[in-house]
């Protein structure tokens, strides 16, 4: 891959020798709920100028995994770099994050919502705004417009201070195929000319790898592996299929040896990850007795590679389970540009509301005309407060902060 702007992302090492710089790293990242779910131990890197994209299906545990990156839960073990960083919270104002699922607020328009972000978060460049194609001149409210659209007004947010790393959560989830070819279009204009770094969660291969130069593959909590483009497909050209009349007795003795196969039909089986060894398996067959029609080698579509590999997830979104936006005992946080808050001044009627719930300690304190919450576990408002993009606060002036 070749990267334009290399002065932001290589560096000089040794004698000469060039490496990418590293713009996030975890090891042993565990983050666990009571009932089971969550992340355990992942460990992974995400080049400077890189797109990598987080495959899994339902419970895999990728929005887990970057509710950690941005901080809107603690892990509880492993250690996260973000661009080298051990004191990561000091480089979260680096990263723009767009959730799965949109974030508005109230009757504010998509320029109401720029004006009103970009007084906290800074500006970003025209021609960014350009390749959105967002219409500014649109009285509705956010809220009130296509999903497609609301998700382009929270990238648009996202990249407010121009950011050097843009995740996102399921970017493609819900939108038509139309809406998925603008996006695209989008994520490839920030990586070639604006050379952002990208992280991406989905389950759409075919989507994602028109993006992704490097896959880490989820279930249950666990990263299963790591791949580029380039290994993918070479995995996916190759098993070994084997026809044979005595499809049972042959499953019996492959099993023991090479268990991880798929039985296609009545007289038709493949085996993976064992694709110099068909003379072997051929040997062992005949050896036993068993009527070898035809064997040979055979590739398969990387979808049902992944699939596969994953346990079969199907697609689900993984806020259905196991990723919760109010931890029953939330952590007290120091994150910059991280959290929930509600704007006063969008909402004044509710002063004097809110003057009661901060006298029965669901409000922690006032900061600059914005909230702060701690919220109890049996106390949900969450039609009153914006989670800004899960980044954009000043370190100076947020004390703690949680969903």
């Amino acid at each position: 891959m070749k990267f334009a702007h290399q002065s932001a992302t290589i560096r000089q090492h040794g004698k000469g020798m060039i490496i990418l710089e590293t713009a996030l790293e975890t090891a042993g990242l565990t983050y666990v709920f009571p009932d089971g779910n969550g992340i355990k131990n992942i460990a992974f890197q995400v080049k400077r100028g890189e797109i990598y994209a987080l495959y899994g299906g339902h419970h895999a545990g990728k929005s887990v995994l970057l509710q950690t990156i941005i901080g809107t839960l603690r892990p509880q073990a492993g250690t996260l770099k973000l661009f080298g960083n051990i004191d990561y919270q000091k480089e979260r104002r680096r990263i723009g994050f767009v959730p799965q699922k949109p974030v508005t607020i109230g009757s504010l328009s998509p320029a109401d919502m720029l004006r009103y972000f970009s007084s906290v978060f800074g500006t970003t460049e025209i021609h960014i705004l350009d390749i959105l194609h967002l219409n500014l001149k649109e009285k509705k409210a956010v809220q009130r417009l296509p999903l497609s659209t609301q998700r382009l007004v929270n990238l648009a947010v996202a990249l407010l201070g121009n950011p050097d790393m843009i995740i996102l959560d399921d970017p493609f989830s819900g939108l038509d195929k139309g809406e998925c070819e603008h996006l695209l279009s989008v994520l490839n204009y920030l990586h070639e000319i604006n050379h952002t770094t990208l992280l991406i969660s989905g389950q759409d291969y075919t989507l994602l790898s028109r993006l992704a130069s490097k896959y880490g593959v989820m279930a249950d909590g666990k990263l299963l592996c790591e791949l580029t483009a380039g290994e993918l497909k070479e995995s996916c050209q190759r098993c070994i299929k084997i026809r044979t009349p005595q499809l049972e007795r042959a499953i019996t003795i492959l099993s023991q040896q090479f268990p991880d196969f798929e039985v296609l039909g009545h007289d038709l089986i493949r085996i993976f990850h064992c694709n110099e060894q068909s003379g072997e398996i051929n040997t062992l067959l005949v050896h036993s007795g068993i009527e070898v029609s035809e064997i040979w080698l055979a590739g398969m579509e990387p979808t049902d590679y992944l699939l596969k590999m994953t346990g079969g997830a199907k697609s689900g979104s993984d806020d259905a389970k196991g990723v919760v936006p109010y931890p029953q005992k939330p952590p007290v946080l120091g994150l910059p540009r991280i959290g929930c808050v509600f704007c006063l001044c969008a909402c004044p009627d509710l002063l004097s509301q809110f003057g009661k719930w901060y006298a029965s300690g669901y409000i922690t304190g006032f900061v600059h005309g914005v909230s702060v919450f701690r919220l109890q576990s049996d106390f949900s408002i969450d039609a009153l407060f914006v989670p800004v993009l899960y980044r954009r606060f000043s370190y100076r002036h947020i004390q703690y902060h949680t969903f």
